[in-house]
Order: structure tokens, then sequence, then C-alpha cells
């Protein structure tokens, strides 16, 4: 309403007219605004997501990709690979799982991701 007070002018009708044409000018300039934000950013329909959603991978099926790459490593490298990648477990966590400790865990990422460095360095010069 102070918009509308401070851009009245008096010598072109009454207050109320103004008001109300303004506020209603204000209303439409929104509701346009409102429907171009909707036209360009549609949601795809709830069959879309459901769609999304039976798209993932199994989990087995990740293990299985997963445990590939694990050719090649110890048996450690390979429990940190599977720990960190399938279950999330940070090193602490698998630390305290494996009775070992954290600098261990270290140990064993540390040995697993250089393999699998040179692994990919290997791969990239053959492709």
């Amino acid at each position: 309403m102070s918009e509308a007070s401070q851009s009245y002018n008096e010598g072109k009708g009454s207050f109320s007219n103004y008001t109300y044409s303004y506020i209603k000018g204000k209303m439409l300039t929104q509701m346009s605004r409102n429907n171009q934000h909707q036209d360009k950013h549609v949601l795809p329909e709830k069959e879309f997501w459901e769609w999304i959603e039976d798209q993932g991978s199994s989990p087995f099926l990740e293990k299985e990709t997963i445990l590939t790459y694990c050719e090649g490593l110890t048996e450690k490298e390979a429990k940190w690979i599977m720990a960190s990648f399938i279950e999330q477990l940070t090193n602490m966590e698998i630390a305290e799982r494996e009775n070992v400790s954290i600098s261990a865990v270290k140990q064993w990422k540390s040995g697993a991701l250089s393999k699998l460095r040179k692994l990919k360095e290997k791969t990239a010069k053959y492709n």
C-alpha cells in the first residue's frame, strides 16, 4: 500500500481506484511470473520417479562389480574397498570392526589405492 501511496497522483483520480488498479497490476505481474517459472521448471510425473527408482542396480551387482576391481589386491586391501564403498564405513569404523588400529586401515587404503592407480594407468596405455 505504501508503494501505491508514493506513486499516487491526486490529479488522476481517487486514491481507492488507483490503489485497486495498482494492486491488481502487481498481482497479475506476479501470476505471470509464476506461470513462466512453472513453464520453465516442469517436474516429471510420478511414474517417471518410480521408473528411476526401479532402474537402480541391486547391491549384489554393485558388490560383484567392485569385487572385480579387487583382483590383485591383498585380502585386507579388498576388505577396505568393500567396507568403504559398499558399506560406507569410515576408516575408524573399519578399524573398530576389524579390531586393528586406524593406522593399519590407512595402510590398507594406501595400498589399495596405489594398486588401483597403477591398474588405471596400465589400462589407459592400452586404450
